[in-house]
């Protein structure tokens, strides 16, 4: 019977523990390189430091276009993984937004689970114009504050199906095409259904009313929505309506997919 040298569980020991450690401290670029290839650049991230497992970094939103087209968000983003059971979580928070944690929990089984805790984000609008036309034009202000619902991704038999909503409630809303400011509060809901998420635009006040509705299946987005000027408004809204959209008498038709 021929016998292991004595050294071969010591040299075993060695390498998984360099292994190990390796894992263990893999950069934070590691993290924000993967997810920037994830999302075709659309995420812009700088400066990152710690771990794969706690880290931070500066990020941005990049415009269809260009990686000059960049609109950062104030401060720094943070995120940690923790485990509650055999449960992997990952903690995202952030300097200038958040009214508590992100969290986000990974279940895995026969159905692979994401499901995404109730949080409310303070935004500044300009973000919007990360993503490109027409907001990129219509260069926005004001307040955009987002609350999450129930947010449930699940993918099983290769489907993904998405529940919950996310409310988008835009404040105090300018332009530079338009000297009436602010121009208007607006109300987006966004609401999985399944295999699709269903959108709709409505208007809370000012002087341009906007609504719409669409809906994003199969990574392909739709998005309909008429604006019209609010009563007395119809001479100081006429510019921004020709920009906006197709003009067709007092509305301006706006149609966008991605």
């Amino acid at each position: 019977m021929t016998h292991s040298p004595p050294w071969i569980g010591s040299a075993v020991a060695l390498v998984l523990g360099m292994v190990l450690a390796v894992v263990i401290w893999l950069p934070a670029s590691v993290t924000t390189g993967l997810v920037a290839k994830i999302t075709e650049g659309r995420l812009d991230f700088r400066h990152a430091r710690g771990t794969v497992w706690a880290g931070s970094t500066a990020l941005a939103l990049v415009s269809p276009g260009g990686v000059n087209d960049r609109t950062p968000i104030p401060g720094r983003v943070y995120w940690r993984w923790l485990w509650q059971g055999w449960i992997p979580e990952l903690i995202v928070n952030a300097d200038c937004c958040f009214s508590k944690p992100l969290t986000f929990r990974v279940t895995l089984g026969r159905e692979q689970q994401l499901s995404i805790s109730d949080v409310k984000m303070m935004l500044p609008l300009t973000l919007l114009e990360g993503l490109g036309a027409p907001f990129n034009t219509l260069k926005p202000s004001g307040d955009l504050q987002v609350n999450t619902r129930a947010v449930k991704l699940t993918l099983a038999d290769r489907t993904m199906k998405v529940s919950g909503e996310v409310e988008f409630e835009i404040g105090s809303l300018s332009s530079v095409l338009s000297q009436v400011k602010p121009i208007g509060t607006y109300t987006v809901n966004a609401r999985g259904q399944g295999d699709r998420v269903s959108f709709s635009l409505s208007t809370r006040s000012g002087a341009l009313q906007l609504s719409g509705s669409g809906e994003l299946k199969q990574k392909k987005f739709r998005f309909n929505a008429e604006a019209r000027s609010s009563p007395g408004y119809e001479l100081a809204m006429s510019n921004l309506l020709n920009v906006i959209g197709r003009r067709s008498g007092n509305r301006s038709i706006i149609s966008m997919e991605r």
